[in-house]
């Protein structure tokens, strides 16, 4: 192996590492982010701006920062800002996710938001949306968060 194949080689070997290690960084401040996420400085008051709404209904998640990829997960709560879903992966904050009905996929049955917190559930994790845009009437239902 010439010297600069061998160079090459320690140098992916490195970056695959650091890549590793981010991995580990940004699930730890997750984490932390999520014990922080409790705290307020009003006494713990619910500072929502729109009252939530329980449902549990799955969805198809598709996310920048996994292109190609179909994420499945279940939104447990609901408001005319946002959401909050379930899922086995961590999506980075500030991602841009878009959701679909399984079952109705209709491209006009996407709804698009931004990653706004996230918190550990057990092995799996729970993530807060903002709704780039408020859900129609007809999204609503195809969610059945009518």
């Amino acid at each position: 192996m010439s010297p600069d194949s061998e160079a090459i080689r320690e140098l992916a070997l490195a970056v695959a590492a650091l890549r590793s290690e981010i991995a580990d960084v940004r699930d730890a401040v997750g984490r932390v982010e999520a014990l922080l996420g409790g705290v307020t400085s009003d006494g713990g008051r619910d500072r929502r701006r729109h009252p939530r709404s329980k449902v549990a209904t799955a969805v198809s998640i598709l996310s920048d920062r996994y292109p190609g990829h179909s994420l499945a997960g279940t939104v447990v709560d609901y408001s005319a800002g946002g959401l909050a879903v379930v899922l086995d992966v961590l999506i980075p904050l500030g991602s841009y996710v878009t959701f679909l009905p399984l079952g109705n996929a209709a491209p006009g049955n996407a709804i698009e938001a931004r990653v706004t917190n996230r918190a550990p559930l057990g092995s799996r994790w729970r993530v807060g949306c903002e709704f780039l845009r408020t859900p129609t009437a007809e999204e609503r239902a195809a969610y059945q968060f009518a």
